[in-house]
């Protein structure tokens, strides 16, 4: 009878730790998921200033500018979800959404 006990409650916790390891990795982005924790690990970056990148990437970006870029002046570049982007704001995608319609030119 005490033999029984005990292997009844090894199973019942290697079941239980199973399930839990389980739900854990489909729930739950893993650290090495994550491109950033603070946002002290994200910059700007690009020739004008109109990227938000982990510290440390190694991009190259063409010098052109377009209107929108100037939204991104006002703008907090950090981590949110944990990805290096830009702060997701009404003003902000006002803002480009504006500046697009600007650049828009009608022919004919």
């Amino acid at each position: 009878m005490k033999k029984l006990l005990i292997i009844l409650t090894i199973l019942s916790l290697l079941v239980v730790a199973g399930c839990g390891l389980e739900d854990t990795d489909k729930n739950f982005p893993q650290p090495s998921d994550y491109e950033c924790v603070i946002d002290e690990q994200c910059m700007v970056s690009g020739c004008s200033s109109q990227l938000c990148l982990p510290e440390g990437s190694d991009v190259v970006t063409t010098c052109e500018y377009l209107s929108e870029y100037g939204c991104y002046q006002e703008a907090n570049c950090g981590c949110f979800e944990n990805k290096c982007q830009w702060e997701p704001t009404d003003e902000l995608s006002e803002c480009i959404n504006n500046a697009q319609n600007t650049d828009v030119v009608a022919l004919g």
